[in-house]
């Protein structure tokens, strides 16, 4: 932006010289001119004035700068086809998997070409990484700006997906290296046990521990039209940095990530609620990891272990599902409360829960506080 205003401003200093010197050509004339007496020289200065100001050398003036302006734009617009010429035969090229026209408009490869969406957010780089081509990938990536390495195709996602997709840890990492953001979509084709992607699930996860401004989230609207988000702000405490870690290890079920987590978790970073009142117990709880449960529950406040995500339940609620009397008995010994619906799913007959039934209907009647209804509970917690 500086640099556009620098530019702008000798353009102006540039066409005000030009107007000056065409208006001012009758001083130099008039100084010039053989020596005369004083009346006759001041009748000149008078005339020589007003034809300083004369309408002709005014429109002269005018004219000279509107032309020169406009052969600038002209000058601009051409410049601009110029690039935008060689930046749609490179996306061409790409799409059409094209290697001999690749190799010839190599040299054509620039930040002024390439950084461009040509069709639906379709970028060159996209069909490259699309069609698996690492030297490609290789010659384009270094020239692209953040905004268009991550731009989204509505029904296919980022260069990053099909570089998932086609398994190339390769073209992954040099899009990583480059400012690639990491959308959920790419994660779940990196999840997916059709073709075994566990090198690239483990590289994604470990950019995403050190680095969780990279997760980038991208909705639908009614209307088909696409928002972005993403945490923007990367000044994090450790504390964190090692929240962030242990969400996403207990909710990815990573056990061994969890005990080497042990030795610096605190209170502030297990009471860590990352949105939806989901915390790092609930996840616990749900993936039925009693181990991790134990870890993790001695840090727990009151309100984490009652935290109730909508249409999920508490993280009681997931130990009752699992059918894991061990994490129940730690759950009520550490404060949860017992709503009406975890005693509806013990009574269940589809699996035999009778002994966290009996704890449980045994807990409510020596404490008969701790029955709640979920609304009440809610409630509470709004308030």
């Amino acid at each position: 932006m500086l640099k556009g205003l620098v530019m702008r401003k000798k353009l102006f200093c540039a066409l005000f010289s030009i107007f000056i010197f065409t208006q001012s050509s009758i001083i130099g004339v008039h100084r010039s001119g053989p020596s005369i007496s004083g009346k006759t020289a001041a009748l000149c200065s008078d005339k020589s004035t007003k034809s300083f100001f004369s309408a002709k050398r005014l429109i002269f003036g005018v004219a000279t700068i509107g032309g020169l302006f406009l052969m600038y734009k002209m000058c601009k617009f051409f410049r601009e086809f110029y690039f935008a010429y060689w930046g749609v035969s490179i996306f061409l090229a790409c799409q059409n998997n094209d290697d001999e026209a690749l190799r010839g408009l190599a040299p054509r490869f620039s930040p002024k070409t390439v950084n461009r969406n040509v069709e639906r957010g379709q970028t060159a780089l996209f069909w490259a990484c699309r069609h698996n081509k690492v030297e490609v990938v290789r010659a384009l990536v270094p020239h692209y700006h953040r905004r268009f390495l991550n731009s989204y195709e509505p029904d296919e996602g980022t260069a990053l997906r099909q570089a998932v997709i086609n398994n190339n840890l390769e073209i992954v990492e040099m899009l990583i290296e480059h400012g690639a953001y990491i959308q959920e979509n790419a994660l779940d084709e990196a999840r997916n046990k059709d073709v075994d992607r566990t090198a690239i699930l483990n590289y994604l996860n470990e950019v995403l521990e050190n680095d969780p401004t990279r997760r980038e989230t991208v909705t639908k609207d009614s209307e088909g039209k696409i928002w972005k988000s993403r945490v923007v702000s990367t000044w994090y405490t450790d504390e964190e940095v090692t929240a962030v870690k242990l969400f996403s290890a207990c909710e990815f079920d990573d056990h061994k990530q969890i005990k080497e987590l042990q030795p610096k978790l605190n209170a502030k970073i297990v009471n860590f609620n990352y949105g939806f009142n989901h915390t790092a117990l609930f996840w616990a709880c749900k993936n039925n990891n009693t181990e991790g449960v134990k870890i993790i529950l001695p840090h727990c406040n009151i309100v984490t272990i009652n935290l109730c995500p909508e249409e999920e339940g508490t993280p009681l609620h997931q130990a009752v599902i699992n059918n894991n009397l061990e994490i129940v008995e730690a759950l009520v010994e550490h404060g949860s409360s017992i709503e009406e619906e975890v005693l509806q799913e013990a009574r269940k007959k589809d699996v035999d829960r009778k002994a966290i039934s009996n704890y449980l209907n045994r807990i409510v009647r020596e404490e008969p506080d701790r029955l709640i209804k979920r609304t009440k509970f809610l409630r509470n917690e709004q308030k």
